[in-house]
């Protein structure tokens, strides 16, 4: 994959658990990563909720990089200030060359 391709920015964030002076847990997001990426809008599917909406999920192409490989469950992607939450992480014919994750709207 050529860098020219990657023109979009995504963050992987976490969120901790922090306990204040008083005693109460607060939970702050930690920056995990960020990578440049290609991201491909998947079609979405109707969800059966309340409401009729549709999921929006995108496709991040990118580099291959343990860091994203090795993310816990909690993590989740932030791309154009809308978290999406992260669906599955594709390492293509397990070459360690490049990552396709699949992400889907919180």
């Amino acid at each position: 994959m050529r860098s020219g391709s990657m023109r979009q920015s995504v963050s992987v964030f976490v969120n901790n658990n922090i306990k204040n002076a008083i005693g109460g847990i607060t939970e702050e997001r930690k920056l995990v990563t960020k990578f440049p990426c290609k991201a491909k809008r998947i079609k979405g599917e109707q969800v059966e909720d309340s409401q009729n909406r549709k999921k929006v999920s995108y496709e991040f192409t990118t580099r291959y990089s343990p860091t994203i490989v090795n993310l816990s469950a909690e993590a989740y992607i932030v791309f154009n200030g809308v978290e999406y939450e992260i669906d599955d992480i594709d390492d293509l014919h397990e070459r360690h060359i490049t990552l396709v994750i699949t992400a889907t709207r919180k």
